[in-house]
């Protein structure tokens, strides 16, 4: 007789919304993202899918550039909000990378700005490598 595979059985809880303490605490065999309180199946995307993605990363790369406001100014100060230590901005054009640490003020400060080499001393990160020459050979494998 071959082998089955056992279903995955949901772990016994009332239906209805759940808390993110809730879904932290899930075993690792349960699937699903939580969104709006319910946990949900994640989508596998197809290739079709991962194509207009990569279309539309192009086509938007351009025009976001100009537009940097949301990076800089917007989603730093939400992420600052919400306690996030470090933030990080790649920047494929200027090629740079930008690591900004919040401090105790709730604020960030830039603790890392580097355009290419490798990176040994990632702030936050310890034992991290990153070789930005390689990153930018890569990235124009695309263009």
């Amino acid at each position: 007789m071959a082998d089955v595979d056992e279903p995955r059985t949901q772990p016994s809880r009332a239906p209805g919304p759940m808390t993110l303490e809730e879904w932290a605490e899930l075993p690792d065999e349960v699937e699903g993202e939580l969104v709006d309180g319910f946990l949900v199946e994640e989508e596998v995307p197809e290739l079709i899918h991962e194509a207009i993605v990569g279309w539309l990363i192009h086509e938007l790369g351009g025009w976001a550039y100009a537009r940097r406001r949301r990076d800089r100014v917007e989603k730093l100060a939400e992420y600052a909000a919400f306690g996030i230590p470090w933030y990080w901005i790649v920047d494929w054009q200027p090629r740079t990378l930008e690591i900004f640490a919040r401090g105790p003020d709730g604020r960030y400060a830039l603790a890392l700005e580097a355009s290419g080499g490798t990176q040994r001393d990632v702030p936050g990160c310890a034992g991290l490598v990153l070789d930005l020459d390689d990153l930018w050979v890569r990235v124009d494998r695309f263009r």
